[in-house]
């Protein structure tokens, strides 16, 4: 008895109708019927809404060669060879099939198999695949045509749909109709047209990396808001990516580059100006495109992708270093010595090293005592000031901007390569801990976790004893996650770290003494907390 399979292929059906696959399986049963062939439903390979020449797998295709590979299979039918494969060097693999495993090939279209054991049907199969691939080729070039040819008309290209945006219609330079869009403005109404409920999801995801959250942030965001990709499925940092460093967003319609990068925009912000604005309406200004894109390509991956924190004070800190007369201001990181001791240091040279229990240890009295100290009260927002976005901007656009400077120099011999990286580290430090001081104060004062400890340093009672509520404060501090632990310090304190010196011994046994080492060279300033009532 003749084992036959059926592969059935359509390449784009993105509503599962799978009509196309009925049709090419009613075909190829009745071509395996006029050979008196029967065909085991376990025997038919559906891949449905899947190219044959994009990299993506096909799984019913896999599993078809390992059922082949296994001799469970003599006659492979499908509608027509480009159904099986459009890559010339798929189909030297099926001679290879054929001639270790005696499979055949057989479309429905044809009245015999192709016969892979003979020269000529080697050809014919050969000459067949080369013709499907030409087609794709052929068919591709006249699609990227059409594309640039739309973004020099200022259309944005036809195809899947934009997340944010409708489909553009299939008619779209021919429409004369116009609409009016949310900013005002008269647009042609062709489609690409933004959807609210997906575009004010966009304009609140640059909004939160602009105020300093990661694309981490903005995906569990859009995930708890019920936002999903156009394909139904929940954001990832990455996805996220993808979309905030698009320039379709702020209505540019600039060519495409590539893959993305997994961290950094593929266009370069300050040349965005250069390309044609696009017809449709845009659902960001470009300023905010670009202080966005400055922002990404700064940001190292744990801060970008919101890696999970493992440090109080990391990033939070900074170094009081004496750098040519002036402080480093660069971040204090989190780390350990060879023996795993855990220690903070300056991140961008070896100015100094502190053990990062007796630092924390300190920071947590100092909360402790504000809580207690406050009686109770609690804190009210304030509005940031505008002119505190002029400066952002301006520090984003320093920062972008440094080891170019320091290059200049580089190439007119004022400084040598080793003495511009170690100037432009530096510089860069001190730019980041001023830009963290900056989006603390954009962003408000996010009081929940602060305000929690103030209430628990209430007393409960007039005759409770200092050291109940001192407990009460603890065990709250210590039921709440690292994320809120460092909010608070950040809203609190501002915390510089300098060499210890010589002569810092280790610490006594009494608690007091350990803080009074910490306090040698952890220096904590309380910040001026507006609102407080």
């Amino acid at each position: 008895m003749t084992r036959v399979a059926l592969y059935l292929r359509q390449s784009s059906d993105p509503q599962g109708t799978e009509l196309a696959v009925d049709r090419q399986r009613a075909n190829c049963l009745a071509r395996a019927v006029a050979k008196g062939w029967s065909v085991d439903p376990s025997r038919i390979y559906i891949d449905n809404n899947v190219s044959a020449t994009s990299a993506r797998e096909r799984p019913s295709y896999q599993r078809l060669i390992s059922d082949v590979m296994k001799r469970e299979v003599d006659v492979v039918i499908a509608w027509n060879l480009d159904r099986l494969t459009r890559k010339p060097r798929e189909v030297e693999d099926w001679i290879d099939l054929n001639e270790k495993y005696g499979v055949n090939l057989m479309t429905s279209e044809g009245t015999d198999p192709v016969d892979m054991s003979t020269e000529v049907g080697r050809l014919i199969l050969r000459i067949t695949a080369a013709v499907a691939r030409q087609e794709v080729e052929r068919k591709g070039r006249r699609q990227r045509e059409s594309n640039a040819q739309a973004r020099e008309l200022g259309f944005p290209p036809h195809g899947t749909r934009a997340f944010g945006y409708t489909a553009r219609k299939r008619d779209a330079r021919s429409i004369t109709d116009t609409r009016t869009g949310a900013d005002g403005k008269t647009y042609l109404d062709y489609g690409h047209a933004p959807i609210p409920e997906e575009a004010a999801a966009i304009k609140r995801g640059y909004e939160l990396v602009i105020q300093g959250e990661t694309v981490g942030v903005v995906a569990r965001a859009w995930n708890a808001a019920g936002v999903m990709n156009t394909m139904g499925n929940p954001w990832v940092p990455t996805t996220v990516l993808a979309i905030l460093t698009n320039p379709k967003y702020a209505g540019y319609s600039v060519p495409p580059r590539g893959h993305h990068a997994w961290r950094k925009s593929l266009y370069d912000p300050e040349d965005l100006a250069k390309h044609r604005r696009g017809t449709w309406e845009p659902i960001v200004d470009a300023e905010t495109w670009m202080a966005t894109q400055v922002l990404i390509r700064d940001l190292s991956a744990r801060d970008l992708l919101g890696t999970p924190k493992r440090w109080l004070l990391s990033g939070i800190a900074t170094c009081a270093a004496d750098v040519e007369g002036v402080p480093c201001g660069a971040p204090i990181m989190g780390g350990a010595t060879y023996s795993k001791v855990p220690t903070y240091r300056c991140s961008v040279a070896g100015h100094l090293m502190r053990r990062a229990d007796l630092a924390e240890e300190l920071v947590v009295a100092e909360i402790i005592h504000l809580a207690l100290g406050a009686g109770g009260r609690s804190l009210a927002p304030f509005t940031p000031d505008l002119e505190l976005k002029t400066r952002e901007h301006s520090l984003m656009k320093s920062l972008h901007m440094t080891t170019e400077n320091y290059n200049v120099l580089v190439h007119t011999g004022i400084l040598s390569e080793a003495e511009a990286e170690k100037k432009a580290r530096t510089h860069r430090g001190r730019l980041r801990a001023e830009l963290l001081e900056l989006r603390r104060a954009l962003q408000g004062l996010k009081v929940d976790a602060l305000n929690v400890l103030l209430r628990a340093g209430r007393p409960r009672r007039s005759d409770e004893k200092p050291w109940t509520s001192e407990v009460r404060v603890r065990n709250v501090w210590d039921d709440l996650p690292l994320s809120a632990k460092r909010h608070v310090v950040q809203t609190t304190m501002k915390i510089t770290m300098s060499p210890p010196g010589r002569g810092n011994g280790h610490p006594g046994p009494r608690p007091e003494d350990r803080l009074a080492l910490a306090a040698q060279s952890v220096h904590i300033q309380l910040r001026k907390m507006p609102g407080m009532a």
